[in-house]
């Protein structure tokens, strides 16, 4: 596995490798779940919230829109349940994985907008057991494409997911 940092003025670049990638997107797996699974009940203000970051997903009209909006969702899906040590953990990995996210057609889109609706719907039940694996769910199909960034920026095909 290989996972460096490389120091630019003023910022912290990730490098990461196929192997860093399967690793790094497994402890995002976990992490986020249980931080869902744990976190108290979701009041209709944060569910509301997710609604919004969501609304924003679908009706994103170019890729760094739509991520941004991506990234506001599962932070506030996160946020309720993590205490500072997760916070610490998964700030980095999200920074290492986040440029390797490539943006995806309207159709992928639709699908990580529908794969919310279903996390959020079950946290708007109480059932956190049943949101923190929609969202596992949710998180897996993401692989591939992580891998496909790596491929993008390094040349190689990416191996198996």
């Amino acid at each position: 596995m290989s996972f460096t940092h490389r120091t630019h003025p003023g910022r912290r670049v990730a490098r990461v490798d196929e192997d860093a990638v399967r690793e790094l997107h497994a402890a995002t797996v976990i992490l986020e779940s249980l931080a869902v699974r744990r976190a108290p009940p979701f009041d209709a203000a944060r569910r509301a919230g997710l609604r919004a970051a969501n609304a924003r997903l679908r009706a994103a009209r170019d890729p760094v829109t739509a991520a941004l909006a991506d990234r506001d969702l599962h932070a506030r899906l996160v946020e309720p349940g993590a205490d500072a040590e997760l916070r610490r953990t998964l700030r980095p990995i999200e920074a290492a994985l986040q440029p390797l996210a490539v943006g995806g057609d309207a159709r992928g889109v639709r699908r990580h907008a529908d794969e919310h609706d279903a996390v959020i719907d079950a946290l708007a039940e109480g059932d956190h057991a049943r949101a923190a694996e929609r969202l596992r769910e949710h998180l897996a199909g993401r692989l591939p494409a992580l891998l496909g960034g790596v491929a993008n920026r390094t040349g190689h095909a990416a191996g198996r997911a």
